[in-house]
């Protein structure tokens, strides 16, 4: 029996991906190689025209739910080759994109046709300034159309359904094989260290922990708390301002940008690692970022604001949640649920070596798109 064949489809341009989020590209690329462990997988970009150039004209009209973004979906249908299956990371609906799944349903009638949308609901998240308000319009216009030519989207969500479609329901995977674990560094046990690291943006909403911890330290506390804020972006000045607002310049370090050695470093002296605390912002209630996944796979436990699909389908204690709202964070739960924690094993080293193995066995690449293989042999 000769192996399935198939196409992993990333509507972009080349410049995408070279400048694209790293850990995006890294995650295409690691879940390209787990279908290549079962399926003859190749990986294909769809670009714009060759020597095509945008003016502004275009970035005009392409705003205009009736005008397609221009990419070369024909030449791809001519390339592909008796295809079994098509995943394709999911671009922004227009006539063209449906017009190239229905030549795809067309031409290969037999084939499963896979659309992972990556977070869902999208549209607050992705449309979220006035600028990309119109590619609403076209994106629900369009979007209508997938039941008559897609057969299942993959969705980090817990929907059964989407647009009509049904659902394979996976998680964010990544290779845990490209995390080291930290080396827990020695330091004062009665000093509970926090961790960001991150581009910061509002659903980070690092705000929420500075408030609280400006009230856990307006109260007696029974052990110090520092937080380590790693990173730039757009939210970093407000954070900055907050700090020195609340008078909490002895209990937050703000670095910056780190890598190398200097990451490795800091991430040694954490306890506890904070995720996403404000996705309502971004009209989401549930977690499955790459950065919770990198995290566990330190070895960190982690602080959340919301629920997290990991933790939803495997229980375990290595996560503290708040609710997914304004409210700031209480110190004094993480501070108490660490110490709980901590509690279950005979050092810092042993904790970090549960939670690393945790994360290898439930959020590798290769468990998290089992799913996805199981439906192509279907």
């Amino acid at each position: 029996m000769s192996m399935k064949k198939g196409y992993y489809i990333f509507c972009g341009t080349n410049n995408d991906l070279q400048n694209g989020s790293s850990g995006v590209m890294k995650k295409m690329q690691r879940q390209v190689d787990v279908l290549n462990n079962y399926f003859d997988t190749e990986f294909i970009t769809i670009n714009e025209p060759e020597n095509y150039h945008r003016g502004i004209v275009d970035k005009i009209l392409f705003r205009l739910p009736s005008v397609s973004y221009p990419r070369d979906y024909i030449q791809a249908v001519n390339y592909m080759d008796s295809p079994d299956f098509i995943y394709i990371r999911r671009t922004m609906a227009d006539k063209n994109f449906i017009e190239f799944l229905s030549a795809l349903r067309s031409k290969f009638p037999a084939c499963k046709i896979i659309i992972e949308i990556f977070t869902y609901p999208y549209e607050k998240d992705e449309f979220d300034s006035w600028k990309l308000k119109p590619f609403i319009y076209k994106d629900r216009k369009y979007r209508k159309f997938y039941k008559k030519f897609i057969d299942r989207f993959t969705t980090y969500s817990p929907d059964k359904e989407i647009f009509g479609v049904s659902t394979i329901n996976i998680m964010n995977g990544i290779n845990t094989k490209d995390v080291e674990p930290i080396k827990p560094s020695e330091h004062d046990v009665n000093i509970l260290n926090l961790v960001f690291v991150g581009y910061m943006q509002k659903h980070h909403g690092l705000e929420r922990l500075l408030s609280g911890m400006y009230n856990y330290y307006s109260k007696t506390q029974k052990k110090k708390v520092v937080f380590h804020m790693v990173g730039d972006g757009p939210e970093l000045d407000k954070y900055k301002a907050m700090v020195d607002k609340l008078c909490l310049s002895d209990y937050v370090i703000v670095y910056g940008p780190k890598k190398g050695k200097e990451l490795e470093n800091i991430y040694n002296q954490a306890d506890v690692a904070v995720d996403s605390l404000s996705l309502y912002k971004a009209g989401l209630d549930w977690l499955s970022s790459l950065k919770s996944r990198e995290y566990l796979a330190k070895g960190l436990p982690i602080v959340s604001g919301c629920r997290t699909d990991v933790f939803e389908k495997y229980q375990c204690d290595y996560h503290v949640d708040f609710a997914n709202d304004t409210t700031p964070l209480e110190i004094e739960r993480i501070v108490n649920w660490y110490y709980d924690l901590s509690n279950q094993f005979v050092n810092k080293t042993e904790m970090t070596k549960a939670v690393h193995e945790y994360a290898v066995e439930h959020l590798d690449s290769s468990v998290v798109m089992k799913p996805v293989v199981d439906y192509i042999y279907s």
